[in-house]
């Protein structure tokens, strides 16, 4: 759930990254099937709340199950959706900042089995 909280004036890191808007950098490739480190999990988690968020990480089996069928389930919703399917030809276009276009076979992460 998602509530509007309390307003307050930004502050530097706030403004430093309103600068930084117009310079981010997006990754487009397919992410890595890699567990992520408990150590960053938890500084995940920290960053998280320090932004008054909240991060659920996912570790159990039957959690795990139940977001893989809400994100098909997401996913199907989505691919029905004549809005949507536009909006991904055109950003599939676009390239990554490895200048790769994500409907491409560019280069691929490397394994981690490897």
């Amino acid at each position: 759930m998602i509530r509007l909280g309390s307003t307050q004036p930004p502050d530097a890191d706030d403004l430093a990254l309103l600068t930084a808007v117009p310079l981010r950098r997006t990754n487009r490739r397919p992410f890595v099937d890699a567990p992520v480190p408990v150590a960053h999990r938890a500084l995940l988690v920290r960053a998280a709340d320090v932004e008054r968020s909240w991060l659920h990480v996912v570790n159990d089996r039957a959690e795990r199950a139940k977001l893989q069928q809400l994100v098909r389930r997401a996913q199907h919703d989505q691919a029905a959706d004549p809005a949507t399917l536009a909006e991904l030809r055109v950003d599939r276009q676009r390239p990554d900042d490895a200048g790769v276009a994500i409907g491409s076979a560019g280069p691929r992460p490397e394994s981690q089995d490897e």
